[in-house]
């Protein structure tokens, strides 16, 4: 079992999520906690921009982005044929969503477990030999909170890190509303298009170390850099 929690925050808190009100525009962010959850987690992620009640509001909605795939995902995949999955390791997967790259590699023989702020919050965060961090700093609209998912799931890698995002070529990276340094999207959900330089020098710069390209929008960061 993953131990993955995939239950849904139920129809009355879809309600309380467009009620959700956050200002625009202010040079502080943060989580709100919306009050009446029976998981806390299970909310949106909103950010507050701006103390001015009256402002134009924007409502954060990072639980829809989670996918639903009965295979692995791109960034394991490629992992899978480099080599990075082979032997008797465990996999921690940050930012898991309902868990789809957990049961998978549970079914191929490896021990994987994970984490997601909405979908798996009551799991505990684990050390494993391989962290996959897949497509979760693009939808986090709060470039220092970017930053710290990325730091918080490098301290878990005894081994390898891996790291994902989109792209500006993704067919997306147009659509929708300019927000911040990305996009809002019509369900109201963030994203953050980079380009490949772009993705690897702030994997390089907030990490300290070197990140090696695996595929366009993928890149490894090893423990041991030989």
């Amino acid at each position: 079992s993953s131990g993955v929690n995939t239950s849904s925050c139920g129809s009355t808190n879809h309600n309380l999520l467009r009620s959700l009100r956050v200002p625009q525009r202010d040079t502080r962010t943060h989580s709100i906690l919306v009050r009446g959850f029976p998981n806390p987690v299970c909310k949106i992620a909103a950010s507050r921009l701006n103390s001015d009640e009256n402002a134009p509001v924007t409502t954060i909605a990072r639980h829809r982005t989670a996918m639903t795939r009965s295979f692995l995902s791109r960034p394991l995949q490629q992992a899978q044929a480099d080599g990075i999955l082979g032997g008797v390791i465990t996999v921690f997967d940050y930012g898991c969503g309902h868990g789809d790259d957990i049961r998978s590699l549970t079914s191929i023989g490896i021990d994987a477990f994970g984490w997601d702020p909405a979908h798996a919050p009551d799991t505990e965060k684990h050390k494993a030999d391989v962290v996959n961090l897949g497509y979760v700093v693009n939808v986090i609209e709060d470039p220092d909170e970017r930053a710290r998912a990325l730091v918080e799931a490098w301290s878990l890698a005894r081994s390898v890190l891996v790291v994902s995002a989109r792209l500006t070529w993704d067919p997306d990276s147009h659509v929708g509303k300019t927000y911040r340094d990305g996009r809002l999207t019509a369900n109201g959900t963030f994203q953050k298009f980079y380009t490949p330089e772009e993705l690897k020098a702030w994997i390089e710069t907030t990490l300290h170390t070197t990140a090696v390209t695996a595929a366009p929008g993928i890149y490894y960061v090893f423990r041991d850099p030989t």
